[in-house]
């Protein structure tokens, strides 16, 4: 097989991530409540341990197909109730790492400036979706997918990232792609007038490599010279007892810390190289 095809490019059309359900149906709704309220009911959640969010979770499951992680998403998820803004959700959303967390910043990051990338006039939902389609499908979908085909000479077609659908996408109302519960409403319809509503209606899951295998095993050496090196943690501004108060967590399997273990690990190789 020489040529595939790919769906890059579909969540970000048809409002696919969860997280355009979650500002669609969630935070907009509780952004109704005092600050007061939802910063209550934030903390109440994240006094919960993910441990037993994970417990409770297994025990649905049979009704209601959630996520292994679903502990860390949900605390993900109650961190967004303390702040004031849509746009500070998002970014917390997004983020590994709270901010100031691990490293000293003279300013907290912060999304590009909607009104200059002219998406002031959209919905918020519209806003992160065209955010998501501008800079992390090609910086990081789409990177990903033609670093991973080229290497094996495989060509990759994504007839999702044609200019003439984005056009006629864009110009239907949010509804016709999230409403309720339900994402990518129009491709899903489209598809179950094909017989293909099965397909179509099972829970979202993603294909992330496995770090938290990956660093508890294969990479635990190169991680631990890494995070133990006083050239590269005195050359780097970051919390380094945490990190490896976090990297002893991890792998004794106390804590899943892989992803945000992985983003400390990359700086600091890229510092190894370069400072």
């Amino acid at each position: 097989m020489t040529v595939v095809l790919s769906g890059d490019g579909g969540d970000e059309l048809f409002a696919g991530y969860n997280r355009y359900l979650y500002f669609a149906q969630i935070f907009e709704k509780t952004k109704l409540l005092p600050i007061s309220t939802r910063r209550h009911i934030g903390r109440r959640l994240l006094a919960i341990k993910e441990e037993t969010l994970n417990h409770w979770a297994a025990k649905v499951s049979f009704a209601l197909p959630l996520h292994a992680d679903f502990g860390l998403k949900l605390h993900k998820a109650a961190r967004t109730l303390l702040l004031h803004s849509s746009k500070e959700a998002y970014n917390q959303l997004l983020s590994h790492w709270p901010a100031h967390e691990i490293m000293h910043l003279e300013h907290d990051p912060q999304l590009p400036d909607l009104s200059i990338a002219g998406f002031s006039e959209l919905k918020f939902v519209e806003q992160i979706m065209a955010l998501d389609a501008s800079y992390y499908l090609p910086e990081d979908i789409m990177t990903k997918v033609d670093r991973s085909s080229m290497h094996f000479g495989l060509e990759t077609r994504s007839p999702f990232l044609d200019h003439r659908l984005h056009q006629f996408l864009w110009e239907l109302p949010l509804d016709y792609k999230i409403k309720g519960s339900k994402t990518k409403r129009l491709l899903k319809d489209l598809l179950a007038q094909y017989g293909l509503a099965e397909l179509t209606e099972r829970p979202k899951q993603g294909f992330s490599v496995p770090l938290k295998d990956w660093l508890r095993s294969p990479l635990k050496d190169w991680a631990s010279d890494l995070i133990s090196s006083k050239k590269l943690t005195e050359a780097a501004p970051i919390d380094v007892k945490l990190i490896e108060h976090r990297f002893q967590e991890h792998i004794e399997g106390k804590k899943n810390w892989g992803h945000q273990l992985w983003d400390v690990l990359v700086f600091l190789s890229w510092c190894q190289s370069w400072l």
